[in-house]
This record gives C-alpha cells, structure tokens and sequence, in this order.
C-alpha cells in the first residue's frame, strides 16, 4: 500500500511525505506474530525459556498410537472449532507426521492473533530420529538421527537414507 501511495507522489510532495508514512507504518503491521518455522533442537531452548503447548494436529487414532509427550491432540479439520480451549499468549508448537498439515493449522492460529506460533520441521518423525521419547504404542530404534547441526548420523552407513516409518505410529 505504500508503495502505492509513493508512486503517486512526487518531488517535494514525495520528501515531506516519506517520515510521515514511515511513522505510519507501523500502523499497517499485523498484530500478531508470523507462523515461524522451528527444528526439533531449537525446541529445547524455546521449552527452558517458558512453558510450551504442543498440539498435535492429527487424527485421535494417530495422536493414539503415538505422540510428544505432553502433548493435546486437536485435528486439524476441527482447529477452527476449538482454537477456543487455547491460551492466546501460550507458545505453541504444532505438529503433525512431517510438517504438512501442521503448517496449515500453525498460519491459522497466527492469523487468530495467537502471539507465537510454531511449525515443527519434520513433524513427529523429526522427534522420533533425533532420538526423543515418544509416548504410545511406538518402538523400535531409528535407523539413523540427526546431530545438534541436522546433519544425518548414521552408524553403520556414511550417506543420507529414506526417513523410516515410526513402527506403531501411524
């Protein structure tokens, strides 16, 4: 909109304008916080800092098998419904399998006016290959995790492999 307004201005105009619509901009600037991106380890830093709500934004049966622990489950499809059982100053982290459907609910809650929002990278399987406890029926050992740098760390292989599925995790 600004630079609407700019383009339309000219010369001396254009000069006594610009601190004032830099004064002004501020006002056009959203409430809330944009839906940010966060990798499993920057979530530990964030947890130490304040207490943290992971939503988990899969279906009951998939929250079922299994989830972070601690975490609610609110499937994606119903958010809208109950984004009311969420304290709008909480520091959320949403999640999903991979990141998909949690991207969506996170931009939603930012657009609600939620102050700060996350998206987790990767999704349960990131928690789950970097070696973090999960609770339900999950078990069995990744075949590889990620050092604090995201680099793939495997035992026995030195190259990247597919993500393994989370055995009893849907």
């Amino acid at each position: 909109m600004i630079m609407i307004i700019l383009r339309h201005i000219t010369g001396r105009a254009a000069k006594a304008a610009l601190p004032l619509l830099f004064f002004l901009m501020p006002a056009y600037s959203p409430v809330y916080a944009e839906c940010r991106d966060i990798y499993v380890f920057n979530t530990e830093k964030l947890m130490k800092e304040n207490a943290v709500l992971f939503i988990d934004v899969r279906q009951p049966y998939e929250y079922k098998d299994c989830h972070i622990p601690g975490s609610i489950n609110i499937p994606s499809a119903e958010i809208e419904n109950r984004v009311h059982e969420i304290e709008k100053d909480t520091k959320i982290i949403v999640y999903c399998k991979t990141a998909h459907r949690s991207g969506g609910a996170c931009n939603f809650l930012d657009q609600k006016g939620f102050k700060e929002v996350y998206n987790l990278i990767g999704g349960i399987a990131s928690w789950y290959n970097t070696g973090r406890v999960l609770e339900g029926k999950c078990e069995g050992k990744p075949h590889f995790q990620y050092d604090s740098k995201g680099n793939v760390v495997t035992p026995e292989l030195k190259s990247p492999i597919e993500e393994p599925e989370i055995k009893g995790c849907k």
